[in-house]
């Protein structure tokens, strides 16, 4: 278990990040509808224009952003507890000798770098 005590903080830490996220997730869902709807009432139509579509596409893309940058930056007070997060969920497979200590990590992006290096080594 972690002393949080001795840990470095996350300087990305929002503790609203939950309802930020269920904001945007929602609006994500919307999008993924509207586009789906748009797929189907468009495709036969040669003159339509793909404005629409690309105008849909790129506010789901903010929106689906933020949700990842939530469960990702926000989510955790500690660098260490994101370090544990991402690995324990990533669908990586390695040998976890590769992993340094999760409380040796400095910041949220020393660990997405170490996580990088890892997807190299296993493609």
């Amino acid at each position: 278990m972690l002393k949080h005590d001795m840990l470095i903080k996350n300087k990305y830490y929002n503790p609203h990040w939950e309802a930020i996220h269920d904001f945007h997730h929602e609006n994500r869902s919307r999008l993924e509808k509207e586009i789906k709807n748009w797929y189907q009432s468009n495709h036969l139509r040669k003159e339509d224009k793909y404005s629409d579509l690309e105008n849909l596409k790129t506010e789901h893309k903010f929106h689906h952003n933020i949700c990842s940058d939530c469960l990702h930056r926000h989510q955790h007070e500690y660098v260490a507890d994101f370090a544990i997060y991402l690995f324990r969920n990533s669908s990586l497979e390695f040998d976890e000798t590769y992993f340094p200590p999760p409380e040796s990590f400095k910041t949220v992006d020393d660990v997405m770098k170490a996580w990088g290096r890892l997807n190299k080594m296993e493609n």
